[in-house]
């Protein structure tokens, strides 16, 4: 890859080899006017245009798509800010011939699914977790795995264009219905499972709960801005699969990337949450956070799937991810028909689906067991964001929340960093410049044309 710059004294030609760390510089006097300098470093033209470039990103990653976009604006600077600061690093890198050193330096987030495998060492869970991937693949067999043209009965249970009456909507499950056959039970064991997790009594009662309202719009917006902030980091898979999610257990650990408002909110939510589940179950026992997921679903990539690839849209059982898990909670975030298309809740119950349309502050909980087999209804506009939680009875599988630490407070972004500081006095053109390129290179790469 060639590039090439002109600055104050002449041509500057850049080459970097992709087969070679080597980097070759050469230069030649040149009569072209270089790009200005008299502007003041805030209206730096490097800075515009990889803030300009940034807008448009934040707009696809779905900053468009919160009910209250206003509430968005704070995020947004966080992101235009450390899009610049990443810019300044990689450019002071390439100035300094240390570039290949900043590759994958860059802060990354943990990235997981649903799915927690035991230790290699943990046969007792492997057993488990082998058996409740039976129950799970028997149950989707069971109640999807009839002919393509069979379409299963839908039974709405909420709109997204309208609160449920009372802001609150509370129902029973069907009645588990033993998934084994006594020659899949022997299957079971053959192969070595474990039969304790079809025989342990149940924990909770096996209700489900709609809850309208939950979270206020203002809410719902600051977390889909932090959710984008907190997915800025490039995700083959995630774009493959059109699901991307930021971990947020420990809680605390998101605020390197969130900063202290931003784990205040999440934890805030989480424990609105929690007590929304002692409240409609009559849950009087400890109950702990076992996981949580800030969630953005969007239309999967163009790309063909790998067989084995994971999909948001698998029918499947909570309990069969993690043991732990005896409460699940859905908290949405937008509203479809709004920011988005599709995504619905389905509960895939043996005779009919339970169909949950998504709606801002709207939250769905349910008991985590084989009883609540359910899956996403696939994305086909926008970005559906949400904010996934899991609770337990067993104190050592989660955290315990703290709720005298969750208020907002007026500042619900992170403040700039001494390494934004560093960024917002650099020349970002005069970077370019040293670097060996020009505004247009650093224009075609920032908007994905380089």
């Amino acid at each position: 890859m060639a590039v090439v710059a002109v600055d104050a004294c002449g041509l500057l030609h850049l080459e970097l080899a992709h087969d070679s760390p080597k980097t070759r510089w050469t230069f030649e006097p040149a009569s072209r006017t270089p790009p200005s300098t008299t502007r003041a470093a805030t209206s730096d033209r490097g800075v515009q245009i990889v803030e300009r470039a940034a807008k448009r990103d934040f707009v696809v990653a779905g900053g468009a798509s919160a009910d209250c976009a206003a509430d968005l604006l704070p995020w947004e600077h966080v992101f235009l800010r450390r899009r610049v600061t990443h810019a300044s690093k990689m450019l002071s890198a390439a100035v300094a011939g240390t570039l290949e050193e900043q590759a994958g330096t860059g802060e990354e987030l943990q990235r997981v699914r649903k799915k927690d495998l035991p230790a290699e060492n943990d046969r007792t869970g492997i057993r488990r977790l082998l058996t409740s991937h039976s129950l799970q693949e028997t149950l989707v067999k069971q109640r999807l795995g009839g002919s393509a043209g069979t379409r299963r009965v839908r039974r709405a249970i909420a709109v997204a264009a309208h609160p449920v009456a009372g802001l609150r909507h509370v129902w029973h499950a069907p009645a588990r219905q033993e998934p084994l056959s006594a020659e899949r039970r022997r299957a079971v064991v053959g192969s070595g499972g474990d039969l304790e997790a079809l025989d342990r009594p149940v924990r909770c009662p096996q209700q489900r709960v709609l809850l309208d309202e939950l979270a206020t719009p203002r809410e719902c917006a600051l977390a889909i801005g932090a959710s984008i902030v907190g997915m800025d980091v490039e995700d083959k898979a995630a774009a493959e699969s059109g699901e991307t999610v930021v971990v947020a257990l420990p809680i605390a650990g998101l605020r390197g990337t969130l900063g202290e408002a931003g784990v205040r909110l999440v934890a805030m939510l989480c424990w609105r949450v929690l007590c929304a589940v002692r409240r409609d179950f009559g849950e009087t026992r400890p109950l702990y956070l076992a996981g949580a997921m800030l969630t953005r679903t969007q239309p999967p990539g163009d790309s063909t799937p790998k067989p084995d690839a994971y999909s948001y849209g698998v029918a499947h059982v909570d309990r069969a991810n993690m043991s732990s898990y005896d409460y699940s909670a859905v908290l949405y975030l937008n509203t479809q028909g709004r920011g988005f298309a599709g995504g619905d809740f389905v509960f895939v119950d043996e005779h009919e689906d339970e169909v949950v349309e998504p709606r801002a502050g709207r939250c769905v909980l349910f008991t985590s067991g084989f009883e609540h087999l359910h899956r996403v209804a696939k994305v086909t506009r926008g970005s559906r964001f949400v904010l996934a939680s899991w609770y337990t009875l067993n104190p050592s599988a989660g955290e315990l929340l703290r709720p005298a630490e969750y208020a907002i407070g007026d500042h619900v972004a992170p403040p700039p960093s001494a390494e934004d500081e560093a960024a917002l006095r650099a020349r970002l053109d005069t970077l370019v410049a040293q670097a060996g390129g020009t505004l247009q290179d650093l224009e075609a790469l920032v908007t994905g044309h380089g």
